[in-house]
């Protein structure tokens, strides 16, 4: 299952936003190009980023322009990444014996 993906987004004016795509923008690039987005990514297709984060800005009314017409102001975009450690499921056994097996 795709997580929502977190981007910076910048114009060519300088101007930028932070805007987060999930699972309505993934479903709107699929809708609109008859194709997986997981297969688009897969293959590194900037058209699928582009899109999705077009899309997710339009859907949070961070711009009110349409594709096209977003595309034209030559945006850049840098996935921000989020490095979380899990919490381990089960606390970890002392190394050694255990007091029980003597």
């Amino acid at each position: 299952m795709l997580q929502p993906i977190s981007f910076t987004v910048t114009a060519d004016d300088g101007s930028g936003v932070n805007v987060t795509a999930s699972a309505p923008d993934y479903v709107a690039y699929e809708m609109e190009f008859n194709r997986s987005i997981l297969a688009g990514m897969s293959e590194g297709l900037w058209s699928v980023y582009m899109y999705v984060v077009w899309h997710a800005m339009k859907r949070q009314d961070l711009t009110e322009l349409g594709w096209d017409a977003w595309l034209a102001t030559s945006p850049t975009f840098a996935r921000e990444i989020v490095s979380e450690e899990p919490a381990p499921l089960e606390p970890e056994a002392p190394i050694g014996s255990s007091p029980d097996s003597q």
